[in-house]
């Protein structure tokens, strides 16, 4: 048995990754039509992603391994979607991956069976504490399973303060018309945390290195200058290397403007070849 392994662009080896468990399979039931099983010859029984990189001064390939992202899971009372559907939107723009129940699940999907799953796969409870919440059928079991899994665990306090076996936890105090602050808090926390550090800095060049406009790249390079005092050397390079391949960063000009603060920032541990690369992109954009 073997595996086989796809080497995509940085771009889009995030988006194969992204991919479900079926449509997974699909990738490798072609794959099995080009290379069926033989005699004598290992059987593929899976694949796998990994990044292609651009040859280095030997010719060899070099393959980055990215951290995965960490998952949230959002328990809150459906009264008060619109506002948790804000908080998810301003903790994705940090490319965390929020699971929102009701918005999330397919009107096909077993939903219990679906926020059972992501109870067990997400890395950061967060309850949302309003009026509303001691209403809802479902958040007091969400938050019995949240402790029984032994989740980290962030309160976040609108209307009224925690209760039961989380009003020993500090929560945050959140104010509805405050929602990016309060998103800022939950960042600082994980930031602060060694356990998500790591995860956090990869899910923040994640989601930059996967810009899809002009726009979006320039705001989501503002967000990389936040944590510009925690990147790696390894994790600088990677940065830039990745901007070099997707023309919406190197295209847009408040992106340059921050790659360039980084890179000086950084001046002695990033590779020259690859910010002389990234330049001469700035400089020949189209």
């Amino acid at each position: 048995m073997s595996t086989f392994i796809i080497f995509a662009p940085l771009e889009k080896y995030y988006k194969l990754k992204e991919l479900s468990k079926e449509e997974q399979k699909l990738i490798l039931d072609s794959i099995l039509e080009i290379y069926p099983p033989e005699a004598y010859s290992p059987e593929i029984t899976s694949a796998e992603f990994r990044i292609l990189q651009e040859s280095n001064d030997k010719g060899e390939i070099e393959v980055t391994h990215v951290a995965k992202v960490i998952k949230v899971f959002l328990s809150y009372s459906a009264i008060d979607k619109r506002l948790v559907s804000k908080i998810k939107r301003w903790l994705e723009d940090y490319g965390l991956e929020v699971f929102l129940a009701h918005e999330d699940i397919t009107p096909s999907a077993e939903w219990q069976k679906t926020i059972l799953q992501n109870l067990e796969s997400c890395n950061v409870f967060i309850p949302i504490f309003t009026k509303n919440f001691k209403d809802s059928d479902w958040t007091d079991q969400e938050i019995g399973i949240a402790l029984a899994k032994k989740k980290f665990i962030i309160p976040l306090s609108i209307d009224i303060i925690p209760y039961g076996f989380l009003n020993k936890l500090q929560s945050l105090k959140l104010g509805s018309k405050s929602i990016y602050l309060s998103c800022e808090e939950i960042i600082k926390i994980l930031k602060d945390n060694s356990k998500f550090e790591r995860p956090l800095l990869n899910s923040v060049i994640k989601t930059f290195l996967n810009s899809e406009n002009f726009e979006e790249a320039k705001n989501k390079s503002r967000i990389l200058l936040k944590f510009d005092d925690a990147f790696t050397a390894e994790q600088v390079n990677e940065i830039i290397r990745g901007s070099t391949q997707n023309n919406q960063i190197y295209g847009s000009f408040g992106a340059q403007h921050a790659l360039r603060e980084l890179i000086q920032k950084h001046n002695k541990g990033v590779d020259k070849n690859l910010t002389r690369k990234l330049y001469e992109k700035f400089d020949h954009r189209f």
